[in-house]
């Protein structure tokens, strides 16, 4: 809600009209262009047409495509152009899927590509690939100038507004000139070869097949470590429902014998309760934990409890998460069980407590394993 009332008036003031002005500023000197330069404007649209769509400033032009075929019959410029950067990052993409030995990289370059060549959807293309890698968005741009060219100099125009791809390319075709089928194929065929071959000279970064996902550093299973020394304990004999009944998610917990509580994973801290009896941490592997000390603590408005760490610092397992004073807190008739839940239980298939009885702190306690299709690739 806060998101809303923030962004929309913003989008509707500021940014939506800014965006109208530039994007119509650009078609008008793009057509400018064309009642000048001709093929050469083309061209340039071909060039610019991929970067345009990344900001959606390519919309600008729709209403002028629709006005120019109504009256005319026909689109000479922008949609000629469109041959080329369409079909150019199909061709990137094809390259990208040949090089790189990140097969998840290589399935969604494929899968880009097709959309692209067959149906003229960029999208996939564009931002699964070109910009994500640079260089191949590089490749598109240039062939896109040199498609633009082509197409402008052929003399093609579009009789209706679809996007430009293998199976809508019909749209160019005049059956009063018999040699834009020609022009359509020679457009088709450069933009695929030369984007393709560019992309191999100019070449990429390719993505380790270990950083396929920046939040994942194994198949999604995970490990918890118990937060302390000390008894363990099933959520079921917690004398709290919200814990017992494992409303928040599975866990365990620990009756402790010493104030020293340590981190059960290695990840980001993302939440610091002000009275710093509980910790919210994302792990490396994808386990949202919830590390709470103590029952009803909160009431002690952070007395009796201690610690440096901040939202947003990286913790590595078996790291001091804070110091408690057990004589104190049992003093005020409140439990001292450190339990540890996992949020997003929902995640995972199998979640199980390993230990029982008595725990070191550090000692592995608690496993978690993904499906095969929740597992983040």
């Amino acid at each position: 809600m806060l998101i809303l009332l923030i962004a929309a008036p913003i989008a509707i003031l500021l940014v939506g009209p800014m965006g109208v002005w530039v994007g119509t500023a650009i078609s008008d000197f793009v057509f400018f262009i064309h009642s000048k330069l001709g093929w050469l404007a083309v061209a340039i649209v071909g060039a610019i047409w991929p970067l345009l769509v990344m900001t959606g400033m390519h919309r600008v032009f729709t209403p002028t495509i629709v006005q120019t075929i109504a009256d005319t019959g026909v689109e000479g410029m922008v949609m000629p152009s469109e041959i080329g950067a369409n079909l150019s990052l199909g061709g990137v993409s094809l390259a990208v899927a040949l090089k790189t030995k990140n097969s998840e990289l290589r399935q969604t370059a494929l899968a880009a590509a097709s959309s692209a060549i067959i149906a003229g959807i960029t999208e996939p293309a564009l931002y699964g690939v070109a910009i994500r890698l640079k260089r191949p968005m590089i490749a598109s741009v240039i062939t896109g100038f040199v498609a633009g060219a082509i197409a402008g100099i052929g003399g093609l125009a579009s009789h209706s507004m679809a996007a430009p791809g293998l199976f809508t390319s019909v749209q160019f075709i005049d059956k009063n000139n018999p040699m834009s089928i020609v022009w359509i194929i020679i457009v088709m065929v450069v933009s695929i070869i030369l984007s393709f071959i560019l992309t191999l000279i100019l070449g990429f970064e390719d993505i380790p097949t270990e950083q396929s996902n920046e939040n994942t550093k194994n198949n999604g299973n995970f490990e918890l470590l118990s937060p302390a020394e000390g008894t363990i304990k099933e959520l079921t004999d917690i004398e709290d429902d919200v814990f017992s009944k494992e409303v928040l998610g599975k866990g365990f917990a620990v009756v402790p014998v010493n104030g020293k509580v340590v981190s059960p994973v290695s990840g980001q801290i993302t939440a610091v309760f002000p009275t710093l009896h509980a910790f919210g941490i994302l792990s490396e592997d994808g386990a949202e934990v919830l590390v709470h000390i103590g029952i009803d603590t909160v009431t002690l408005n952070g007395e009796g409890f201690n610690s440096s760490i901040k939202e947003g610092d990286n913790i590595q397992k078996g790291e001091l998460l804070a110091n408690i004073d057990l004589e104190f807190i049992s003093s005020q008739n409140l439990s001292t069980e450190i339990i540890v839940i996992v949020t997003n239980t929902n995640e995972y298939t199998k979640l199980s407590l390993i230990k029982h009885n008595e725990v070191k702190s550090g000692e592995v306690v608690f496993v978690g394993e993904k499906s095969i299709e929740n597992k983040q690739i």
